[in-house]
């Protein structure tokens, strides 16, 4: 008995602790950073075929930088 008394005590705990924990959405200090990105124009070589980019998703050189540095990580 004393083990589910426990148990049901744990999980109010925790309850309360996910309900209090969850940031305030004014509270976010990514939204205050400024994102101006630089377009990327891509030349495309002869013969080679149409990129198609989505319209959400440009290229810019803020992204090719960050792909370089993933890609060459030496782990």
């Amino acid at each position: 008995m004393k083990t589910i008394g426990r148990t049901i005590y744990l999980g109010l705990i925790i309850i309360i602790a996910f309900a209090y924990c969850k940031p305030k959405e004014d509270d976010d200090p990514l939204l205050d950073i400024p994102y101006n990105p630089t377009s990327y124009q891509i030349i495309v070589p002869p013969r080679f075929p149409i990129l198609e980019i989505p319209a959400d998703n440009p290229t810019t050189v803020e992204g090719i930088n960050l792909g370089d540095y993933f890609f060459m990580i030496q782990y």
